[in-house]
């Protein structure tokens, strides 16, 4: 199998998070559907059991309910919340992809133009543009390292709400 072949096989970006946001919204599905089971037959429950005289059962079953309820509503904001941070992620990526792109546009640009410009035979010149174009990489290496400090910085930033 080709690579070309290997590539066209495995799913895009866009589609496995088509598939993150189904099957969350899925689990959220399936995760009220249980709540309100749980809710009815603890209701039910309790109708039965409140003529007795175990009002601290029926005290507890409520505490828990109320307890539940709290923490599915947490649960599903801490859900948004999540996204709403991994979509704000996904666009700074995109925007430094974008970026690094223009970068290696503009020194593949530059690369040509000096090999270019060697063609031409100009001797003197060429050493100017050699300094320019070693000096254009180190700054270029410098913002690389920077940026990979950054992300790492993110990384573990984020590890360490995880």
């Amino acid at each position: 199998m080709s690579t070309s072949q290997q590539q066209n096989t495995k799913p895009s970006h866009t589609t496995l998070l088509n598939e993150a946001k189904l099957n969350q919204q899925e689990n959220l599905r399936k995760s009220q559907e249980y709540t309100k089971i749980l809710n009815f037959l603890l209701n039910q429950f309790l109708t039965i059991n409140s003529s007795s005289e175990s009002s601290t059962l029926i005290d507890k079953f409520t505490t828990i309910l109320q307890l539940d309820k709290q923490i599915l509503n947490q649960l599903n904001n801490d859900i948004s919340l999540n996204f709403y941070e991994l979509i704000k992620v996904k666009n700074k990526l995109e925007k430094f992809i974008n970026r690094c792109d223009f970068e290696f546009k503009k020194y593949n640009q530059f690369e040509k133009e000096t090999i270019d410009k060697k063609n031409d035979n100009i001797d003197s010149k060429e050493d100017l543009n050699l300094q320019k174009r070693c000096e254009i990489i180190d700054l270029n290496l410098r913002i690389f390292e920077n940026t990979l400090k950054l992300i790492d910085g993110r990384k573990s930033v984020g590890r360490a709400q995880s």
